[in-house]
């Protein structure tokens, strides 16, 4: 898929290669969906139950990739699930 658009006279091109989602990946957005706003040690024990191995490289992937954000309410560390995340959830 490719994306172009016009910006002061000057035509830019972006190739999107769309992100497959794991199932892991899936699991994940799930949860922090269901919750909307997930503290760190929260997300790590449902993961826990969901026996997800591989926690924290996942949730790094799905943070750079756009999927999740962090924010920090009150200064407690939380994942929040983006309109990105919210789309590919919906799409599955």
């Amino acid at each position: 898929m490719m994306e172009r658009w016009v910006n002061q006279g000057r035509e830019f091109v972006c190739s999107h290669i769309p992100t497959r989602l794991t199932e892991m990946d899936k699991k994940i957005l799930e949860i922090v969906n269901r919750q909307l706003l997930v503290s760190v040690p929260e997300l790590l024990k449902a993961m826990e139950r969901e026996e997800l191995d591989g926690a924290e490289s996942v949730l790094n992937r799905l943070r750079e990739e756009g999927f999740l954000n962090i924010i920090e309410p009150l200064g407690k560390t939380s994942y929040v699930i983006t309109q990105k995340g919210m789309r590919a959830l919906r799409i599955k």
